[in-house]
């Protein structure tokens, strides 16, 4: 289709925050390649300055459908919109709403924005600038630089004078000035930002002031609470806060406050005790590691009834059983194999798994499948290996003794010597 298409008619619009939050107009058309994209030149508002888009509806001849993303196209704005894409035509009279319910709490994540940018350079100084932010309705991010992580003190210094301000029920106000004269008046703007002749600056009392196109609470009581969720690092010399405010940040706390209770319930500890009785955890997990590695090695060294050994045609091996609880097995089978001096086999045996090592010298001869399999003829299981190593699991742990008596049988074949050929018969006469 060429041409502008029908021209916009807009009938009526109800505004809030100095924006439309519904009007009537006459659809433009769909925009290529998607049928459920559309022109309009409808007040809701797109996304820009990292504030998400607006949502609402689309209602004409007693349909509706719900618009899930704005974006600014030219002089129009361009609607996309769930429904099926027969429905809406050019030449449509449309009425667009926004969701005012998600705008309002867009709006109190962007005005707290503002409160914590101005927060942040208050505590850490003036050099705590925005580098980026996201505003969504239920949590907002702020990037701003600064050469490092900020201390427990810090964020609480940071949070306790955001939420003074919202307390303070700041008034926003909203003005229209040349851009040299709002910076004149110490508005903040962001250097990467491009800026027309004339900017929108939005004020809270004479605290925060940032040249600002987005939208915003009408006093910042309406923000009610401000939560600082993490402070963390997202490139050399930049860091991001999220923060939650209103019901987003209630429903954090709550579901914090959930957590704690139950890990009190767990640990039979009030939440207030929590963070000692987890040290005290730690400490004691940390003693009983050490007495478990210190078993593991006295009973690797062979020195307890768990150890067995047998020695065939100058072979030695030795079976080892280990708490049955142990899953790494290979490395109790080293331990083992320095034993015979490099002449021997390991069986390493943890309840019904078990690990094979066989020293290098003998592997040829030995390979540690083959006597796995011979193992697994009494004791049962599944496993295999390769060269010098094998492992595997499943064995009836009743068995081993026998088991490990089939594998003596089996290396005893295995050296014995080939028989020597017979002499061969002579035919006694001379030639």
């Amino acid at each position: 289709m060429t041409g502008a298409g029908p021209r916009p008619a807009i009938s009526a619009r109800r505004w809030q925050d100095g924006r439309a939050a519904s009007s009537a107009t006459t659809i433009w058309r769909p925009i290529p390649p998607s049928p459920t994209s559309f022109r309009l030149p409808a007040k809701l508002s797109g996304e820009r300055g990292g504030q998400t888009a607006d949502t609402g509806w689309l209602s004409w001849n007693g349909s509706k459908a719900r618009v899930v993303d704005v974006q600014p196209q030219g002089e129009a704005i361009r609607h996309r919109v769930e429904m099926p894409p027969a429905k809406l035509k050019p030449g449509d009279h449309v009425h667009a709403a926004v969701d005012a319910p998600r705008r309002r709490a867009v709006a109190r994540h962007h005005s707290a924005t503002h409160l914590l940018h101005r927060a942040l350079r208050d505590v850490l100084g003036e050099g705590a600038v925005q580098a980026g932010s996201s505003v969504q309705p239920d949590y907002a991010t702020f990037d701003f630089r600064f050469p490092r992580a900020l201390t427990a003190e810090e964020v609480d210094r940071v949070s306790a004078l955001l939420n003074e301000k919202i307390r303070a029920n700041l008034v926003r106000r909203v003005e229209e000035l040349p851009l040299e004269e709002a910076i004149a008046t110490g508005a903040v703007a962001l250097f990467d930002e491009k800026y027309g002749e004339r900017v929108r600056v939005v004020s809270f009392g004479d605290w925060a002031r940032e040249l600002c196109g987005g939208t915003h609470v009408e006093r910042s009581g309406e923000i009610g609470i401000a939560l600082i969720s993490t402070d963390r690092s997202i490139g050399a010399g930049v860091r991001r806060i999220e923060m939650r405010v209103g019901a987003a940040a209630e429903q954090q706390i709550r579901n914090a406050e959930r957590v704690l209770r139950e890990l009190g319930d767990i640990l039979r500890t009030a939440p207030s005790e929590l963070p000692a009785r987890v040290v005290a955890l730690q400490t004691e997990v940390k003693r009983l590691e050490k007495d478990a590695a210190n078993l593991r090695q006295r009973l690797a060294a062979g020195g307890s009834a768990q150890l067995e050994e047998a020695e065939v045609d100058g072979v030695r091996l030795i079976l080892q059983r280990v708490d049955d609880q142990e899953k790494d097995l290979l490395p109790y089978a080293d331990q083992v194999l320095n034993r015979a001096n490099g002449n021997g086999v390991a069986i390493v045996i943890a309840g019904r798994n078990f690990a094979f090592k066989v020293a290098s010298p003998l592997a040829d001869r030995l390979p540690a499948n083959d006597l796995i399999q011979a193992f697994r003829k009494v004791a049962g299981g599944k496993g295999g290996g390769r060269g010098q190593v094998g492992q595997g699991g499943g064995i009836d742990p009743n068995r081993v003794d026998d088991a490990f008596k089939s594998v003596q049988d089996f290396v005893r074949k295995q050296l014995k010597p080939p028989p020597r050929p017979s002499p061969a018969s002579g035919g006694g006469g001379n030639p």
